[in-house]
């Protein structure tokens, strides 16, 4: 019986873990946002996204760091932590609040042409195929919607 209990007991705990919330200024969550956070001693990293009520949670968190944690979201200036050093069975708990910034993103230049199949201009069949023609063909049945891509049974509407 004491062999089981020290068993029992050598059974503990051997990580830590990092929970938090992200928020808006006036404490309205933002959902959706990333969470990345890197193990910067042995490079090991986890991203998550914030629920609906802006929450996170990163589960079995190696004891040790120094951890850089950065939360970022669309419409929002990113907010990073670093140095966070996580101890046996810890729950850190890094909550951000996120402020609003404009995000300016590069020109694209787009340049088209006229496709000169494409032609609005253009109008009426593209070739007239012969009854001839068509009897040439490998056909089954010699179905004519075969060659439409439509099957005897479809339903044209």
């Amino acid at each position: 019986m004491g062999l089981i209990a020290w068993l029992l007991v050598a059974q503990g705990v051997t990580t830590a873990a990092i929970q938090g919330r992200l928020t808006q200024a006036d404490g309205s969550p933002i959902a959706g946002a990333i969470v990345h956070v890197v193990n910067l001693s042995n490079g090991r990293r986890w991203q998550v996204i914030t629920q609906s009520a802006g929450g996170y949670v990163i589960e079995d968190a190696g004891v040790g760091g120094p951890y850089r944690i950065e939360a970022r979201a669309l419409g929002f200036a990113p907010e990073v932590r670093a140095g966070i050093v996580l101890t046996l069975g810890q729950r850190l708990a890094a909550d951000f609040e996120l402020q609003p910034a404009a995000i300016e993103l590069a020109p694209r230049e787009i340049a088209a042409a006229a496709d000169p199949i494409l032609n609005a201009g253009r109008t009426g069949p593209g070739e007239v195929i012969s009854r001839a023609r068509i009897a040439q063909f490998p056909n089954l049945g010699r179905d004519f919607l075969a060659f439409v891509g439509r099957r005897a049974g479809d339903v044209v509407t």
